[in-house]
């Protein structure tokens, strides 16, 4: 029985901001009837999120099963959860992204699929492997197409289904594992390119792409209904490519603004933030290749210490940063993807010093991404840019008190620069005020 109806060509989205309200909406959705009558799957980006809203189901009295690496033992994740959909009882399946992928979609007709935050649909990899290594483990196992596109090569297609089922067995996520694995699938495209390490001594490497794309239309098209939550989810790729493709989009959306107006601080005149900004010595103008003590990246790191003084802050920063957090001890570091972390609502302040612009090779990647989904570069590149800067620097700031619904205290916010001040307020699209009084001009880099 085709347990679809009408929903089939529609997709429902809630992109309200953080702390406004989406998991109620969604928990009370599920749990509007007198009786628990659904079946619900409920995909999160990380068990991190999934746990928060497990209590709060678990308040409610509804009945819950949640599938991770930390419940199933002895059985790949993804059967485990193929087992729980056959079965009819009403119940909410909590899994997370990743396991939504992996499992063969069809078990999901008559279940209703809620997909909280903007998933990875684009599977992109970048695999340094030294000249020797590649030629003696990896160049057997794949011949050239054009250019520098990859192909299994038949010969050792047997051999490499077993190398890489012995990595998948014992869940390693080496070079080869992931080399092998993208040549065996059949929406994956591999790419190598030699060329002269920078950071090895100038030895000669190759480095391997594997560009995929995860379809998401077996959801949509055996589900029951599919619904999105994530602040601004629309703006991601996997709703935009599901607009490509000509499937309804109904915003269920209850917008809702911060109550208080949140101070921005910039750090730098500029568009964007980068890596060799960071690392440029704001004396000489002088472009290190590593971190050094008193670089630009630190010279903006203590001016955001002044705007904070002694308030309660967060801050994210990339791993290569090395920074004398313990020097103040009223400031936190959280990771830089710290959606459901809500440990710091009692916070005054946040900091942001990341950056999102893509490598070279990382464009290269999301160009042949374009071509595998069928769409133009723009459209992926918007979609990437806006999950890895905007969205990130949206989710730290609502780490703090700002993301009460009643929080009427003053919040401030610090990011690099003035563009990304203006991105951040169109992302809360809600009254704001930008304070330019720290601003300083990017240090000149001169090599």
């Amino acid at each position: 029985m085709n347990t679809r109806g009408a929903n089939i060509n529609n997709i429902y989205y809630n992109s309200a901001l953080p702390g406004k309200g989406k998991t109620e909406a969604f928990i009370q959705e599920i749990d509007s009837e007198p009786y628990f009558i659904k079946r619900i799957v409920y995909a999160s980006a990380t068990k991190i999120l999934a746990s928060s809203v497990r209590k709060r189901l678990e308040s409610r009295e509804l009945p819950l099963l949640e599938l991770n690496s930390s419940t199933v033992r002895n059985k790949p994740i993804s059967y485990a959860v193929e087992e729980a959909l056959l079965e009819l009882e009403p119940k909410v399946l909590l899994i997370t992204h990743k396991t939504l992928a992996a499992i063969d979609h069809s078990f999901l007709e008559g279940w209703e699929v809620y997909i909280d935050e903007d998933p990875a649909i684009e599977e992109i990899r970048e695999l340094p492997v030294g000249e020797a290594k590649y030629e003696t483990h990896f160049d057997k196992y794949a011949i050239p197409v054009t250019g520098s596109e990859l192909q299994l090569n038949d010969a050792y297609k047997y051999e490499a289904r077993l190398v890489y089922q012995e990595g998948r067995d014992e869940e390693r996520e080496d070079h080869l594992t992931v080399f092998l694995g993208a040549l065996l699938s059949d929406r994956h495209k591999v790419y190598a390119t030699k060329h002269t390490s920078k950071k090895k001594r100038h030895a000669n490497e190759w480095l391997i792409r594997t560009v995929g794309l995860i379809d998401y239309t077996g959801i949509y098209n055996n589900a029951k209904r599919t619904t999105f939550l994530g602040s601004n989810i629309h703006k991601g790729l996997a709703i935009s490519l599901a607009k490509q493709k000509g499937y309804n989009l109904i915003d269920i959306t209850k917008k809702a603004a911060y109550a208080n107006c949140p101070i921005l601080f910039p750090l730098v005149n500029a568009t964007r933030n980068s890596k060799a900004m960071m690392y440029t010595d704001p004396l000489t103008g002088k472009l290190s290749t590593n971190w050094e003590i008193g670089n630009f990246g630190e010279a903006m790191f203590h001016q955001a210490m002044c705007v904070v003084g002694d308030r309660k802050a967060i801050i994210a920063v990339h791993s290569y940063m090395e920074l004398p957090f313990h020097e103040y001890p009223n400031l936190t570091v959280v990771p830089m993807d710290c959606r459901g972390l809500n440990d710091y609502s009692d916070y005054e302040c946040s900091i942001s010093l990341v950056h999102g612009n893509p490598s070279p090779t990382e464009d290269a990647s999301r160009k042949d991404l374009a071509r595998i989904a069928g769409v133009d570069y723009e459209l992926v590149k918007d979609a990437l840019d806006w999950r890895r800067l905007n969205d990130l620097n949206l989710q730290i700031m609502a780490r703090v008190k700002i993301r009460h619904h009643d929080n009427t205290e003053q919040t401030y916010h610090i990011v690099p620069t003035y563009g990304d001040a203006r991105r951040l307020m169109q992302e809360i699209n809600s009254t704001c005020i930008i304070d330019t009084s720290v601003v300083v001009n990017p240090s000149r880099t001169v090599g």
